[in-house]
């Protein structure tokens, strides 16, 4: 109690709690004695405890898909750029939509400097053909004056290039944000802007992820491939389940939807970010 400037009326409570930790033994006889174990044993007991306790916490994630909080955050010097790119890549899974208005092709390089693209499927929206390590490359007429990154279908770096070129002369160059109204907006806006496409360029060849399924449906009508693994989620009642099979059909009109038989003969058809029509949604299309 002196030591420790603890009241007297609270040391057993304490040294009870010293003992469920492991840092206190008690020897009852004629009275009680406490004793302290050594630092090494006492502290190597608690570190088994915690990775027993990490390894519950491990198999509890595998069955739990987390709902990031919205968040919104502003760019506000040129200089973040750079930043933003690492963070959105940090978060990105499968695969990276960019549109590039003209003249802002150089920004590629500024990913080209992260490894971490290296192990994406990167589709790119732009006026010329970009030299760059790409899955597909939309070739269109206006891609717009805005650069637009689209993550996984979940996050969205937004920026006006003319700010950008100029030095952001304005409070905010920027932001960066998962709020679905905005994915959704903006996944949206580039299915428009690359049905426009004069020109579809296929770079690589092999196993890409898709979660725009848009872009999954240029790879399949350009690459000739047609085996796929899906991650799909019913819209009733937000089951997952995963399928491999093969896609049979297209429908490109309104909406976007794909068909894939299964090698037990069961057809499912799949529609796109936050389907409506359709029974089961996409979350990723991984070409075989």
């Amino acid at each position: 109690s002196n030591e420790a400037g603890i009241p007297h009326s609270r040391v057993n409570d304490t040294i009870a709690s010293l003992e469920r930790r492991g840092f206190v033994e008690v020897n009852i006889g004629e009275r009680k004695v406490f004793v302290a174990l050594p630092p090494n044993i006492a502290f190597s007991r608690l570190i088994n405890e915690v990775e027993l306790l990490r390894d519950k916490v491990e198999d509890y994630q595998k069955g739990y898909v987390k709902e990031e909080k919205p968040f919104i955050l502003h760019l506000r010097r040129t200089t973040d750029f750079p930043t933003f790119i690492d963070e959105i890549l940090k978060r990105t899974s499968h695969e990276i939509t960019i549109v590039l208005p003209d003249g802002a092709e150089h920004l590629l390089d500024v990913l080209s400097k992260n490894s971490a693209i290296d192990y994406i499927t990167v589709v790119v929206v732009s006026k010329r053909p970009v030299s760059f390590s790409y899955t597909i490359n939309y070739v269109v007429e206006d891609p717009g004056d805005n650069v637009l990154i689209l993550s996984d279908a979940k996050n969205v770096l937004m920026m006006p290039y003319i700010s950008y070129k100029y030095g952001g002369r304005t409070k905010v160059l920027g932001f960066y944000t998962n709020y679905k109204e905005v994915s959704w907006y903006v996944y949206s806006y580039i299915r428009k802007l690359a049905e426009t496409a004069k020109d579809v360029r296929i770079h690589r060849t092999y196993t890409p992820k898709f979660a725009c399924l848009f872009n999954a449906i240029s790879f399949y009508k350009n690459a000739s491939k047609r085996r796929v693994r899906a991650i799909i989620r019913r819209t009733t009642n937000g089951e997952i389940r995963t399928i491999i099979g093969d896609i049979i059909s297209v429908q490109e009109n309104f909406v976007n939807n794909i068909t894939i038989k299964t090698e037990e003969g069961e057809e499912y058809v799949i529609g796109g970010l936050f389907s409506v029509v359709e029974d089961w949604e996409v979350l990723t299309v991984e070409f075989l």
